[in-house]
């Protein structure tokens, strides 16, 4: 690999990872959110996104 290929794929992946941050911050926000309405279903909502975030981080 060149140098500039290498800096590229550092931009890129810095890129990725700010893009995901971004989607988790919306995506938590929102589940908030969803959470003020209903209040009932917390705890299993919280289950399922636990078990998501397992999957998307192995």
């Amino acid at each position: 690999l060149s140098d500039s290929n290498k800096r590229f794929i550092v931009y890129s992946e810095l890129g990725f990872l700010s893009i995901t941050a971004k989607v988790k911050l919306t995506a938590s926000y929102l589940f908030e959110g969803y959470r003020s309405f209903f209040p009932v279903n917390a705890d299993e909502v919280d289950t399922v996104l636990n078990d998501r975030q397992v999957i998307t981080e192995r």
